[in-house]
């Protein structure tokens, strides 16, 4: 947040959508069970903030139940060695859907932390929008630029390079992104292309993969094209 309680830009709401900031000094870390419970973490790289950054609003929601449903609900503060710098506890949530456990805010060039408890029945979309948050509530359009995910049933195929010979593909599968709030202009971010690798821990072939013909549903015509039996 900036020194108006606002973000700066949608770059800087942090969540399960949109798991980094712009600048990579804040990453949501996803969900892990433990001995306590679910646990959601979230790391921040003081230091590395800029300068008009103010404060960090660290929040926590659920889309199925309020979150009086869950009982204590509590927020620590850890170092890098993992040592405990801050908690914060509370059992007061009732029908509200999205809770600020506490803040990261610069005082005289010190960060600091102080504990909230403010309650959303709204959900995470009207906490979000409340700090500033352009938050498009509506079901997404399809797009050109958008990445389809297929399912596949089985996690390998077969495919036909350009001299008809046959070749075993392994396909890493991918998860499908959360539904529910989305930011109306996402932060563009650069993401790895698919790795294919051949099955069996073979080299990576560097000639062109052709997924037609189907080397299974015309033998024939592969055997044509393939290199001479002896």
């Amino acid at each position: 947040m900036n020194s108006s309680g606002h973000v700066r830009s949608d770059a800087d709401f942090v969540f399960y959508n949109q798991p980094e900031s712009a600048d990579a000094t804040v990453r949501y870390r996803g969900s892990s069970s433990t001995d306590e419970g679910k646990q959601e973490r979230v790391s921040i790289h003081l230091d590395s903030l800029a300068a008009e950054v103010e404060k960090v609003v660290i929040a926590g929601s659920s889309d199925d139940v309020p979150l009086g449903d869950f009982g204590k609900l509590s927020m620590q503060v850890r170092d890098q060695a993992g040592s405990v710098l801050g908690e914060f506890l509370t059992a007061d949530a009732s029908s509200e859907r999205a809770l600020v456990f506490g803040e990261v805010y610069r005082r005289n060039g010190v960060w600091k932390l102080r504990a909230v408890g403010q309650g959303w029945e709204s959900g995470l979309g009207g906490l979000a929008q409340d700090f500033g948050v352009d938050v498009d509530d509506g079901e997404p359009e399809a797009s050109a630029n958008e990445v389809v995910v297929v399912e596949v049933a089985d996690s390998h195929v077969l495919a036909v390079d350009t001299t008809g010979e046959i070749v075993d593909v392994s396909v890493v599968d991918v998860e499908p992104p959360k539904r529910g709030v989305r930011t109306k202009k996402p932060v563009a971010k650069k993401v790895a292309p698919p790795q294919f690798t051949l099955a069996g821990g073979g080299e990576r072939c560097g000639r062109r993969l052709a997924c037609s013909p189907c080397p299974v549903s015309d033998p024939v015509r592969s055997r044509r094209r393939g290199p001479p039996r002896r």
